[in-house]
């Protein structure tokens, strides 16, 4: 049973109650699995078999097709669908099965679909990716039966074209239970929030509310902000901050308000200015990277961190800090 292809374990889990039963009795559960919850246009679950190259594509459907030949059990309830052609995705050297299943209500489809596959396998939803022309109040929805249904995510992507400040509130409020995130939506001018964030990597696009206080509550590896309300004298504030802790950061990107000024960002932290003819190599996730120059800074445990002038408009500039291992 273990050997079964996963697209076949799925299909047969899904004839009764009993064959559920049977097939979990097996306990056939993979660590590589990976259950993704994607709502777009359409409303998606991936189940994902990675060392396989095997996909299930769970399209969520309102209406009612003459192909949905197919009845499937999930719980006490019977689901119309359909099994279309297998595609080979050859970026990716795996096979994707698109099924078609018919729910009246495509949210609470996405959630039963996503719950059945949880609990068949034994493990949790790896990924939520919530992305522009879907309602914000089933994104809401979404996040809302998530972060009950489970404490931890790997990866929360919300992308939306604007967002009013209560569900922009609400949304940042839950990203401390997700390792990498990626935020992107407007907010009212006036938009103001308190986050926490320790997670592995964050991202946030477009946030020109983000503020000093913000910064201060997070500590993450990784950590790109595009869009900010700081400036010089904040940055100085978040060094000195660094400095006295003991705090994950390797990199982090920030576009302040205002050009970088270097008297302002170390005033009263001592720093040695690297010519360009000093390169350095740093690891991310596209691979080495290469470094000339800087302003190197050492925290109080003798980590040592250099600030890397990055201009990309006349009137802005990013902030960006690599932090070295120690040798």
């Amino acid at each position: 049973m273990k050997k079964f292809p996963l697209f076949e374990i799925t299909m047969l889990s899904m004839c009764s109650k009993r064959t559920c039963s049977w097939i979990k009795a097996f306990r056939v559960r993979r660590n590589a699995f990976e259950i993704k919850v994607v709502s777009y246009i359409e409303k998606t679950v991936y189940l994902c078999n990675e060392p396989e190259k095997e996909k299930l594509r769970f399209n969520i459907t309102s209406t009612m097709s003459e192909e949905m030949r197919e009845s499937v059990k999930i719980g006490d309830s019977g689901f119309q669908m359909s099994i279309e052609e297998t595609k080979e995705l050859l970026s990716e050297k795996s096979i994707i099965y698109p099924i078609r299943m018919y729910m009246e209500n495509q949210i609470e489809g996405l959630k039963v679909v996503s719950e059945y596959l949880c609990s068949l396998f034994e493990i949790n939803i790896s990924s939520i990716c919530l992305l522009p022309d879907s309602n914000t109040n089933d994104q809401i929805s979404i996040i809302e039966w998530a972060t009950k249904h489970q404490k931890r995510f790997q990866k929360l992507s919300f992308d939306c074209n604007r967002m009013n400040d209560t569900a922009a509130e609400f949304i940042l409020s839950k990203i401390n239970q997700a390792v990498d995130v990626f935020i992107c939506f407007k907010t009212s001018p006036s938009f103001k929030t308190n986050l926490k964030f320790e997670g592995q990597s964050l991202l946030f696009r477009v946030s020109n509310w983000f503020s000093l206080e913000n910064l201060l509550s997070i500590n993450c590896s990784e950590l790109h902000v595009n869009e900010s309300k700081l400036t010089n004298i904040d940055m100085n504030s978040f060094l000195k901050h660094w400095i006295s802790r003991d705090l994950k950061f390797k990199k982090m990107s920030i576009l302040m308000m205002e050009v970088v000024k270097y008297d302002d960002l170390f005033n009263g932290i001592p720093f040695e200015k690297r010519t360009n003819d000093v390169e350095r190599v740093y690891h991310d996730f596209y691979g080495p990277r290469t470094i000339s120059g800087g302003y190197d800074i050492k925290r109080n445990d003798g980590m040592i961190a250099t600030i890397v002038p990055q201009r990309t408009h006349i009137e802005n500039e990013f902030f960006t800090m690599i932090v070295w291992d120690k040798q």
